[in-house]
C-alpha cells in the first residue's frame, strides 16, 4: 500500500489545486488551438494524450528535474518522434510521473505567453503498462526509462496518431547533494554547468521554490505536494524530498530499495 496515494485522495486542498489546474489547462488548450490556426501551425504537432482527457489526476506527482533546476534547464529531457520537448520552467509547467494502479503515467506540459494568451508549447499525457517501461538502480542512480511507439489523440487537430515517446529520467542519491541557495552559488559544480549563463543568482532564486537546491538530476515532489507536506506527514519540504520520494517509488516498483541511502 502506498501511504502517499491514500493520503492525497483525502486532502481536499490538494484535490482543489489539481482541479483548478485542469480547468486552467482546458483554457490554455483552447488558446493553443486558436494560435495553431492563426499564427503558429507547429503547435498542431505538440499536444497529445494516450488517455481520455481531461481527467482528474488526484495522485502524488514527482517532477523529473535537472541538476540545480535553473529555469532555462529545469526539466529532464522528453522526446516525441525524436523531437525534444521544452525543458524550461514557467508557471503551470511540469514534467511529472506517477502511478495509477500498475500503470506509470507521465504528465508533461510547457507553457508560453503570446499577446495576453497562455498556450502550450508542448503537452503530453501518456500511460505505460508494466511491459512498456523499465526501471532500476545502478551505482547510486535510480532510473525510469521508456522508448516505445504509442497511439495518441492529437488534442489540437483531433486526429489519432502513432508517435514514439522516449525518456530516461534519473534520480541520484541525495546524500550531501541538497544545498542552500548560498551554498549552490559557490558550488564549483554549478559554475561548471552554467558558466555560460549570465546572472546565475537571479536564475537560481527564481527556481528555488522549495527552499533548497539539489545539485544532481532528481525527482522532486510536485509544488502542489509541497504545499500539503504537513498533511502528508512530513515536517518540511526538505523532509518530503529526502524521504517521501524514495518511499513513494519503493511502494510501486517491486524490488526497489532506495531507502538504504537515507
Amino acid at each position: 500500500m502506498c501511504i502517499l496515494c491514500e493520503k492525497t485522495k483525502e486532502i481536499s486542498e490538494y484535490k482543489t489545486l489539481i482541479s483548478k489546474s485542469i480547468i486552467r489547462d482546458q483554457e490554455i488548450l483552447r488558446n493553443t488551438e486558436i494560435l495553431s490556426q492563426e499564427k503558429m501551425p507547429i503547435l498542431q504537432e505538440l499536444c497529445y494524450s494516450s488517455v481520455k482527457w481531461p481527467v482528474k489526476l488526484y495522485y502524488p506527482m514527482f517532477e523529473a528535474r535537472n541538476a540545480f533546476a535553473v529555469p532555462n534547464n529545469y526539466f529532464q529531457s522528453l522526446f516525441i518522434n525524436g523531437g525534444k520537448m521544452g525543458v524550461y520552467f514557467s508557471h503551470g509547467s511540469t514534467r511529472s510521473v506517477f502511478f495509477s494502479g500498475e500503470r506509470l503515467i507521465l504528465l508533461s506540459k510547457t507553457i508560453n505567453h503570446h499577446e495576453g494568451m497562455d498556450y502550450f508549447t508542448s503537452f503530453t499525457l501518456a500511460h505505460f503498462n508494466k511491459n512498456e517501461y523499465v526501471y532500476g538502480y545502478e551505482d547510486g542512480i535510480f532510473y525510469i526509462r521508456a522508448k516505445i511507439k504509442k497511439t495518441f489523440f492529437n488534442l489540437i487537430n483531433k486526429k489519432i496518431e502513432n508517435k514514439e515517446i522516449s525518456f530516461n529520467f534519473l534520480h541520484y542519491s541525495l546524500k550531501n547533494r541538497i544545498l542552500s541557495k548560498d551554498q549552490a552559488l559557490t558550488s564549483t559544480h554549478m559554475k561548471n554547468i552554467y558558466d555560460n549563463y549570465s546572472s546565475i543568482t537571479a536564475k537560481l532564486s527564481s527556481s528555488d521554490l522549495a527552499g533548497y537546491v539539489i545539485s544532481v538530476p532528481h525527482f522532486s515532489p510536485h509544488p502542489y505536494l509541497l504545499q500539503v507536506h504537513e498533511q502528508l506527514g512530513y515536517g518540511s519540504n526538505r523532509e518530503l524530498q529526502e524521504f517521501g520520494v524514495n518511499r513513494y517509488f519503493e511502494s510501486h516498483l517491486s524490488g526497489l530499495n532506495l531507502s538504504r541511502n537515507e
